[in-house]
């Protein structure tokens, strides 16, 4: 029931991504995202959240070098983003990091469907670049798009990257 309200929310509320509107955003002070209002991430840091499912984008546990997951929305630093540096090649591919200093990148490197998407410390790696085209993110180095394994809406649900295909787990509502 809540997640249909949700739906229905983002659905009359415009929410398009565009990657000159998300170039622009900068990162706020750390202790200014203690002060933000519950279940709201702080200016300048945003929430992710899946279309298909209405959870937020984190890191699970907050712990480096752990999996991406979908999860309730909540005021933690896993869960808030800023876009961070440019690839250098491409103004429009840009690290997404959280306010826990970690950078979401593509386990290994892989350039494979259903490789998972990890948080870590940021290093420059090409699979650490996203661009956001509308409410789809592709990956700088693999060419694929953030979505949540198997389709799921359950907190906990594996994020990974695959080949575009329209589906609603494919589509990210950002700041």
């Amino acid at each position: 029931m809540l997640r249909s309200r949700i739906r229905n929310l983002l659905l009359t509320v415009p929410v398009a991504v565009s990657a000159i509107a998300l170039a622009g955003l900068t990162a706020t002070s750390a202790s200014a995202a203690t002060t933000a209002p519950a279940g709201t991430a702080a200016a300048g840091w945003f929430h992710i959240v899946n279309f298909n499912s209405a959870l937020c984008l984190g890191i699970s546990g907050g712990d480096d070098d752990a999996p991406a997951v979908q999860w309730p929305c909540e005021n933690v630093d896993n869960q808030e983003w800023s876009w961070g540096a440019e690839d250098g090649f491409s103004p429009a591919y840009r690290r997404l990091e959280n306010n826990n200093n970690q950078c979401l990148g593509v386990a290994g490197g892989s350039r494979e469907a259903g490789a998972r998407v990890y948080g870590w410390t940021c290093n420059g790696d090409s699979n650490q670049y996203w661009y956001a085209n509308g409410n789809v993110i592709y990956n700088f180095s693999s060419g694929l798009v953030l979505g949540v394994a198997g389709n799921s809406t359950e907190p906990g649900a594996a994020v990974v990257q695959w080949p575009a295909n329209g589906a609603l787990n494919q589509v990210w509502t950002g700041p």
